[in-house]
């Protein structure tokens, strides 16, 4: 009777979690085009934000390049120039930076918006008025 219970139990397991993945794989292949843009974004964000926490300089660089191209793509100018205005903080050389605000895992900030954010949001025309106004700054 023990064994019963067991098996029984297991059964239900089994058919629970065999379910739950058909589920997931469904309301995966039914969300819109819209909502997969969407999980992309806030994807490429949380592993740009691991990637700093973590402080893997390369893994960093290829998930913002990622990000601020997926972000151009989807036209959300706002928060591209968001991270171009932080980029530009911290980074002039004045007396009241530190190696701390002018750096991010110790490469300067503008040359991360130079060589990484910039070319990234440039490779979408409709981006090229954005990339203009910080390319010279």
């Amino acid at each position: 009777s023990g064994g019963d219970e067991v098996s029984q139990l297991n059964a239900e397991a089994t058919s629970a979690t065999t379910s739950n993945v058909g589920g997931i794989a469904s309301s995966l292949l039914s969300s819109t085009v819209e909502e997969q843009r969407r999980a992309t974004g806030r994807h490429l964000e949380f592993l740009t934000g691991a990637s700093l926490h973590l402080r893997g300089k390369r893994a960093y660089c290829g998930h913002l390049q990622k990000m601020c191209r997926h972000m151009a793509q989807e036209a959300q100018e706002g928060q591209l120039r968001e991270i171009c205005d932080q980029l530009l903080q911290g980074g002039s050389g004045g007396e009241a930076d530190t190696q701390e605000n002018a750096c991010i895992l110790g490469i300067p900030k503008r040359k991360i918006l130079k060589t990484i954010v910039l070319p990234a949001i440039a490779s979408v025309r409709n981006m090229q008025r954005l990339v203009s106004e910080y390319i010279d700054l």
